[in-house]
């Protein structure tokens, strides 16, 4: 199986992403620029690029701002509305990255072959745990319960607790 940091790559290269690494300001891990003239650059800072986990993290979500965003978002605030535009664009990349690192069947298999903790539940998706706990989040505000076969569901009703219950017929 190809690991999803790679699959990440390989979806940057068929989108035509130029992927950049250099020393981003403010703090700032990840950045995505798409101007008319020129292909889209995913920026990505220096200090993760070794760093496999946030790595994954950041890339996703920068991809999630090409497969979600328009407009421009980057620059200074003169009105609260610009705020909001920003991070109704942060939300919607990261509901894309989260949703593309775990599809949902994928996360059913999991949880039906027996898996039980949370870390146990991230490494055989290949993602780390605050990707995993952002996916069931999302899944919160959507589903209370989720059929996972086998007679058993994932319960997300009382988010932040999750668990999987056995259905009695």
């Amino acid at each position: 199986m190809r690991s999803k940091l790679k699959i990440l790559f390989d979806l940057c290269d068929e989108q035509g992403i130029i992927i950049d690494y250099g020393n981003l300001p403010n703090n700032v891990l990840g950045m995505y620029v798409k101007n008319m003239d020129m292909p889209a650059i995913i920026g990505i800072d220096r200090s993760i690029e070794n760093n496999e986990e946030q790595l994954l993290i950041v890339l996703a979500e920068e991809l999630g701002h090409h497969f979600t965003t328009t407009g421009e978002f980057v620059g200074p605030f003169f009105h609260y509305r610009d705020r909001l535009k920003l991070n109704k664009a942060e939300l919607m990349a990261m509901k894309w990255a989260v949703r593309f690192l775990i599809p949902i069947q994928q996360l059913k298999d999991v949880l039906s072959a027996g898996s039980c903790s949370f870390s146990d539940i991230a490494n055989k998706l290949q993602v780390p745990t605050e990707i995993l706990y952002k996916r069931l989040e999302l899944l919160s505000h959507k589903y209370q319960v989720i059929d996972i076969g086998y007679n058993q569901s994932l319960v997300l009703s009382n988010w932040p607790n999750v668990y999987v219950a056995n259905r009695f017929n």
